[in-house]
């Protein structure tokens, strides 16, 4: 059994051992699953890192991995929508696995278990950390990885070189200024990532805080 306090040791512990920030993973964390090991999202993703299954399939056995949710004729891909739909029938506030009963439960998913999802995380960041050494700054390169957990490292990749092809110096605001046009869910996308990675509550600021809590 673990609690929050016991997500610290493991955050230091797997950004350690894998040369990336306790306080990124933690802020990551704590942004896309609110740190409850049980969490569920959309699009099946679990856990404390909030894992898809396609990614997970990298990152964890293939036997210790379930896919959440059903394959809707209508979308082409994975969703877990008529999964959510029964959960609020059913009165359930959360999408977490107790009350919503996916087919992906900490019995036959390992993307449950706390340890074993902050060391992939760890594994995870590092390589997209290691990705954008190219960042103008520290910061630069903190934000663009942040966003690449978000959008795929080939995502954030296609917008830095847009700004290397524009002159441009590898900034996180070049490299956010070059989706400009595109939208998502109605919204500019430039928008969406700049809440999701500095905005008031986005994942830049967890970081320093979490970062100057634990130490690194």
């Amino acid at each position: 059994v673990y609690g929050k306090s016991d997500f610290d040791q493991l955050f230091k512990k797997y950004g350690a051992q894998h040369g990336i920030s306790a306080g990124l993973l933690k802020g990551i964390s704590s942004y896309e699953s609110g740190l409850h090991p049980l969490a569920v999202g959309p699009a099946g993703d679990v856990g404390l890192g909030q894992f898809l299954f396609s990614t997970a399939k990298s990152y964890f056995p293939a036997n210790e991995i379930t896919n959440c949710c059903t394959l809707e004729k209508n979308e082409g891909r994975t969703s877990c929508k008529n999964e959510k739909k029964k959960a609020r029938a059913k009165g359930a506030k959360t999408t977490y696995v107790e009350a919503v009963g996916f087919k992906c439960t900490p019995q036959n998913d390992v993307r449950f278990n706390p340890e074993k999802a902050v060391e992939a995380m760890a594994r995870f960041m590092k390589a997209k950390y290691d990705a954008f050494s190219i960042a103008a700054t520290e910061e630069d390169r903190i934000k663009i990885t942040i966003a690449s957990y978000h959008l795929g490292t080939g995502g954030a990749r296609k917008y830095v070189r847009r700004a290397q092809a524009a002159g441009l110096p590898v900034t996180w605001e070049n490299v956010r200024n070059q989706m400009a046009g595109e939208r998502k869910k109605g919204r500019k996308k430039s928008d969406v990532m700049e809440n999701y990675v500095a905005g008031k509550s986005g994942i830049y600021g967890r970081y320093l805080q979490f970062k100057k809590e634990l130490g690194s």
